[in-house]
């Protein structure tokens, strides 16, 4: 449990910050109830890069075995 006065890590059963002494039992709901996600815009602004790289290289790997020459059978 992050402490919300001076930001250190906290075991998730203490009362007490162990740094500075801040009481985390009066914050400890309000903490899970402050996380938010990324809307859409931030979600697709995110996924647009990721999906880029994934096509370049799939396409790279395509270009580079279309251009390497089967082996030939010798008979």
């Amino acid at each position: 449990m992050l402490c919300p006065n001076c930001g250190s890590q906290n075991d998730f059963i203490a009362k007490f910050c162990q740094c500075c002494g801040k009481d985390l039992r009066a914050t400890s709901g309000t903490l899970a109830s402050r996380r938010s996600y990324a809307g859409f815009g931030r979600r697709f602004a995110a996924y647009l890069p990721d999906d880029a790289l994934v096509y370049m290289g799939t396409g790279l790997s395509i270009f580079v075995l279309d251009i390497v020459p089967a082996p030939t059978a010798v008979g």
